[in-house]
């Protein structure tokens, strides 16, 4: 097989099969139709980037070739002959040399050699497109068929011929699929109102970090997190909810279907948006220590229902995707809210336990919001 045919055989070898790209762990939280246009398009471009590179290293490589392929020849021995009785058969038999810089002639009336493929492939690719691969394959086969008629100078038409042909299948994909280009630049967009009562938490911006973090890393086309921060009534003292904790998720839920009801008054009529409206609404409940009970006993069990103990409780609702969450804290000992609360009592003392604790109470806040955004993509996928 000489040089020329190796080549086209490699270029056919080449061509992309299916697609080798490893799967992204990102997700996508619509419910969308499968897009298989996006694979298509992958696959039509890495066939071009291929097939150029192909044309690209079969050009580097002509010289060294030929080269291999005459030392080759002048290695191999020849039975010696009769000059005299061979010299005319070899001037007639031999063919003109040409020059290696001069394009082989053509006939003009003679019919290009890929006219017979470009027309095929045109009538495969005029209706509606099927599968990339499949027509990949059946490309391959076609040039199979014609590979005796090929040669080397018709590689760049070959060449020239894929990248109009794919360029018109590209534009007919886009015709198909209306959304083709926009789908790839949509974004998950979060509206959260976050509702509570406890200002100085950074509430708003460990929230607001915590689901842009964990959206990012696992939704396929990014996201964008505004935050809402909704403050209840404050007294000057603030105090948290004392009671049982059921009782706390009572009044959570309270306020957040009030806030929920106040937003849809106010967007009564207003056109929809592609947003995600969620609302976050925040409790925190002390369990207070009944008479006769000792504080340093009950701060041994640290439990949200037990007596002298702290938590949290966050309730989540998307009035868009029909999501709703629940979910109650670790608790931590009440003793340590009031560290925080009151710690410009210490200011003037050698130890500050407030600077013990402060830095576990944002932990603890920012591990509840990234639970809450975890099981928030689990529930939006339905996975």
């Amino acid at each position: 097989m000489s040089y020329k045919e190796k080549d086209v055989m490699d270029f056919l070898e080449n061509l992309p099969q299916k697609s080798t790209k490893k799967s992204s762990s990102k997700v996508s939280l619509n419910k969308k139709k499968a897009n298989t246009t996006k694979k298509d398009n992958s696959n039509v471009l890495d066939f071009l980037n291929e097939l150029e590179e192909h044309t690209k290293t079969a050009k580097s490589e002509e010289p060294e070739s030929a080269k291999i392929e005459k030392e080759s020849v002048e290695y191999i021995e020849t039975p010696s002959v009769n000059k005299s009785n061979n010299e005319q058969a070899s001037e007639e038999t031999e063919p003109p040399v040409q020059d290696s810089n001069e394009e082989p002639e053509k006939d003009e009336n003679e019919p290009a050699p890929f006219a017979s493929f470009t027309s095929w492939f045109s009538n495969a690719t005029s209706g509606k497109l099927g599968d990339v691969d499949s027509l990949l394959n059946q490309t391959k086969t076609t040039l199979q068929k014609n590979l005796g008629s090929m040669s080397k100078p018709e590689l760049n038409d070959i060449q020239r011929g894929f990248k109009d042909l794919l360029s018109q299948t590209m534009n007919k994909i886009e015709e198909h699929v209306p959304d083709f280009i926009e789908d790839d630049d949509e974004e998950e967009d979060l509206m959260i109102f976050l509702q509570h009562d406890i200002p100085n938490w950074k509430f708003d911006k460990l929230c607001r970090s915590t689901f842009y973090n964990i959206l990012s890393d696992q939704v396929q086309d990014g996201v964008e997190v505004h935050i809402k921060e909704i403050l209840g009534d404050l007294s000057e003292n603030q105090s948290f909810f004392e009671g049982k904790v059921n009782d706390a998720e009572k009044l959570c839920l309270a306020n957040l279907e009030d806030t929920v009801n106040r937003y849809k008054a106010s967007s009564e009529g207003k056109e929809p948006s592609k947003q995600s409206k969620i609302f976050i609404s925040v409790v925190g409940v002390t369990v207070p220590l009944q008479q006769g009970t000792d504080s340093k006993d009950a701060e041994s069990i640290v439990d949200p229902t037990k007596e002298g103990n702290f938590s949290l409780v966050f309730v989540l609702k998307d009035i868009t995707n029909n999501i709703d969450i629940i979910q109650r804290s670790q608790s931590i000992p009440d003793k340590w809210i009031q560290w925080v609360l009151n710690y410009k009592k210490f200011q003037d003392k050698e130890i500050d336990p407030s600077k013990w604790v402060s830095e576990w109470i944002e932990q603890l806040i920012v591990l509840n919001f990234q639970i809450l955004a975890q099981n928030y993509v689990v529930k939006r996928i339905n996975f």
